[in-house]
């Protein structure tokens, strides 16, 4: 055989060795391939789950040893020679590291400077061993520990890189005078700028059983952050049963792949945003100040209670509405998250006061576009030939004159508030029954900055607090639409251009507010700004409502100054019962005194000029009327001002006894024309002499404010020309009370059109001609009606008629 053959079947050989090697390995799972690794399936090996095992026989003395102290187990121990690492461990000898189960939440991040508990657990059996007792320094004791090694400095992570921190430290004291990193000072320090290890875990071991099992949890913190491969470690000595030492055990290993990634990143503790203390302090003096000055206005509201002016104004409403502005300001601090409690309240108790607070506003508002408005709708919708048509009527088509407003006493707005409320409430309830809010903490994706915010656990398309937020942003927005179209209303102190004003300032800030609130929700941005923008939020909503509905009148209240009922009113109201006079008045006295045309009392006026008064208020009367059916009667349709708490209640009552006349009128609309016109006739001729008054207030009682109420145009009179002349119509204005509705409406009218204009022309827009040939008309015709105009305190220059410049039975 020569040398090729030689080498040929040597090479055949080693293939089928290496194969079959081969073949075994990846059979077995890891490669632990010889001369690359230093074990067979452990830890050090791709995927190895298997510990690491090393041996280490003692010197027979220190001083030819090699020192290799422990300082737990064993204070003075010498190595013979190098330390044995073993390809694998004895039978019966494994080990286990399992790092916390909160680690397998893959949104979990450890923290640095916080404690973490490692279970360690394995076996040792001592026969498989040299067969020696556990010995230590203090019995038969074995050491369990944690090392959690620098991935980018420490190497090969061993339970020997604790010794070889201490002899690098040493050599480079001794060389340098100084350390490559900083000493370790404190538990969860680095150790020689590599890695750092858990206080150890001392346990009994009773080597009588010659096989040990154990268990335990070891703690460990680390104080700065990085990332770490972690180990579990076990070390014991064995010797005889002197308890001299004689070989020394060290096992280890790696966490399990089962729970995941062997490498373990601590981040330091996230930086938790909270409201600052400043920030905190201005909120209560702010918060401080509003609720103070809405208690003013809350005293002083009981203080004058029964003020005519703050009766007119519905006090019992404006109690409400103050006591819910001040619940939602004081409420508004809990929107700072600083426990469960403050999270549960913050929202329920602000919104549905803010949602109380605005239903009573819409109430009110309510009232006075449901009973005022009409007095300007019916100028502005008709014309000449509606006027033509309506003059028609009562001759030829008798009907009953519909009341074109709708009555709205104090129940009807408590139900208003009630059903405006009421969805508010419940889902609020609803909410923090099913979905109640807590305290949380919202972190960034790498959750190193977070901060306090109350969650309720749902997205906000499932969230209750979403929908009811929306409830009160629909109250909102109707008032606003309805705000507006009552704005120009005539009502006490001009309430409904207030209202508007004061619902488009909280609408305006609301989205503001909010739209600030949505930019600014990041974890990263403090929560001052959103803390900051809710309060201020609120208090637009409380403090400047408050402040602008009730300081008019308590400043009204507080100076004494009169209450005047607009014009509008009397004459509109006027207007009515002359019509009703007119078109019937048999018929009314008929079925009022229940006397007829041919009674005692044959003079048709006389029966309406006998005037009698209850309560302040004069009221014109049939003369054929007792007292006790005048009381009776006047208990249904009389205006007492005591009853009312209401200028628009004034209104109604007057409508309803206009109605009234105009019902009894078109129920004998069958008499003849003829007496019916004789009737109207003789009737102007006497009613040229009558002194017409509305209504006046009478003395008002003790421990109420001296604030008059009444109606203006209660002593215009009647007076023909001295001169013999035709009579001219004119207007009497007197101090202290407004025009006529008649003047009123017509200066009304060119104010509108003028301020149109105005705004054209400062805009650059061109004014079209029909506008300036209104205008020219409106002057034309308002110069006309002042030519009529005469001054109460300008001396006479003649006698003339002066009526009290009702246009509406014309």
């Amino acid at each position: 055989m020569n040398v090729v053959e030689i080498k040929s079947s040597f090479l055949l050989i080693w293939g089928i060795f290496l194969g079959n090697f081969a073949l075994r390995v990846v059979s077995n799972g890891p490669l632990g391939i010889p001369g690359t690794t230093q074990t067979i399936s452990g830890y050090d090996t791709e995927l190895g789950n298997d510990p690491i095992c090393w041996s280490s026989y003692a010197a027979a003395t220190g001083d030819v040893g090699i020192p290799f102290p422990n300082g737990e187990l064993v204070q003075n121990f010498s190595l013979a020679n190098e330390v044995n690492l073993a390809s694998s461990c004895p039978n019966g000898t494994w080990l286990e590291a399992m790092a916390p189960p909160e680690f397998l939440n893959p949104d979990f991040r450890p923290r640095t400077l916080e404690w973490y508990s490692y279970t360690i657990k394995g076996a040792v059996d001592l026969d498989e061993l040299s067969g020696l007792q556990i010995v230590s320094d203090e019995g038969s004791r074995i050491s369990i520990g944690l090392v959690a090694c620098d991935s980018t400095r420490a190497g090969f992570c061993s339970p020997f890189v604790h010794e070889q921190a201490n002899i690098r430290e040493n050599n480079e004291m001794e060389q340098h005078g100084s350390t490559l990193f900083a000493k370790k000072r404190i538990t969860g320090d680095r150790h020689g700028g590599t890695h750092v290890h858990a206080p150890a875990v001392l346990i009994d071991a009773d080597s009588s059983l010659r096989q040990v099992q154990f268990e335990v949890q070891v703690p460990i913190i680390i104080n700065e952050p990085g990332t770490f491969f972690v180990i579990g470690t076990l070390q014991f000595f064995m010797g005889n049963d002197e308890g001299e030492p004689r070989w020394r055990y060290d096992v280890a290993n790696a966490l399990t792949l089962e729970q995941g990634e062997r490498l373990i990143t601590y981040q330091v503790p996230a930086k938790i945003l909270k409201v600052s203390t400043p920030v905190r302090i201005v909120s209560f003096v702010v918060v401080g100040l509003a609720a103070s000055i809405i208690l003013f206005l809350l005293i002083q509201l009981s203080m004058h209670y029964r003020s005519q002016v703050l009766k007119i104004s519905q006090a019992p409403f404006l109690v409400v509405f103050l006591l819910a502005s001040f619940l939602a300001t004081v409420s508004s601090l809990l929107f700072d998250p600083q426990n469960n409690w403050m999270c549960l309240l913050a929202y329920p108790v602000v919104f549905t006061s803010l949602q109380l607070m605005f239903a009573v506003t819409l109430g009110r508002l309510w009232r006075i576009n449901a009973v005022v408005s009409p007095l300007l709708r019916n100028r502005l919708q008709r014309g000449k030939s509606k006027k033509s048509v309506q003059a028609l009527i009562p001759a030829c088509c008798p009907s009953r004159r519909t009341n074109i407003r709708r009555e709205i006493n104090h129940k009807k707005v408590t139900l208003i508030v009630a059903l405006c409320s009421l969805p508010q409430i419940v889902l609020q309830l609803l909410s923090m029954l099913l979905q109640p809010s807590e305290k949380a903490i919202e972190f960034n994706p790498d959750e190193s900055i977070g901060r306090c915010v109350c969650d309720d656990g749902v997205k906000a398309k499932q969230s209750i607090a979403f929908y009811a937020m929306l409830v009160l942003f629909l109250l909102i927005l109707v008032l606003l639409v309805m705000a507006h179209s009552a704005r120009q209303l005539p009502s006490l102190l001009n309430e409904s251009s207030v209202i508007f004003g004061v619902t488009g300032t909280s609408a305006l800030l609301a989205i503001l507010g909010f739209a600030v609130i949505a930019i600014t929700d990041d974890p990263t941005i403090s929560p001052d700004v959103s803390y900051l923008v809710h309060i201020i939020l609120v208090l637009s909503m409380t403090l400047n409502s408050s402040i602008r509905i009730m300081m008019p009148k308590l400043k009204m209240v507080w100076s004494g100054q009169a209450v005047m009922v607009s014009q509008l009113v009397a004459d509109h109201n006027q207007s009515l019962i002359d019509s009703a006079l007119r078109t019937n008045p048999k018929s009314l006295m008929h079925n009022v005194t229940g006397l007829e045309m041919n009674s005692a009392n044959s003079d048709p006026t006389s029966s309406f000029q006998k005037s009698w008064t209850r309560g302040g208020m004069s009221q014109t009367l049939p003369s054929g009327v007792s007292h006790d059916d005048a009381t009776e009667s006047q208990n249904q349709e009389s205006l007492r001002p005591e009853e009312f708490t209401l200028l628009e209640d004034i209104i109604e009552k007057q409508e309803s006894i206009a109605e009234n006349h105009q019902l009894l009128s078109d129920s004998s609309s069958k008499k003849s024309v003829s007496s019916q016109e004789e009737w109207i006739k003789h009737a102007e001729e006497k009613a040229e002499s009558v002194n017409v008054t509305t209504a006046t207030t009478s003395k008002p009682s003790p421990g109420t404010d001296q604030v008059k109420v009444k109606f203006q145009g209660d002593k215009r009179q009647r007076k023909k020309c001295s001169n013999g002349s035709s009579s001219s119509t004119k207007f009497l204005i007197r101090e202290g009370e407004a025009p006529s509705r008649r003047l009123t409406l017509m200066m009304l009218d060119l104010h509108d059109e003028l301020n149109l204009i105005t705004n054209q022309i400062t805009s650059g827009l061109e004014v079209p001609r029909d506008k300036w040939e209104s205008v020219r008309k409106n002057t034309e015709q308002l110069d006309e009606m002042f030519s009529l105009v005469r001054f109460d305190w300008e001396s006479q220059t003649s006698q003339c008629e002066v009526e009290n410049g009702n246009d509406d039975s014309e």
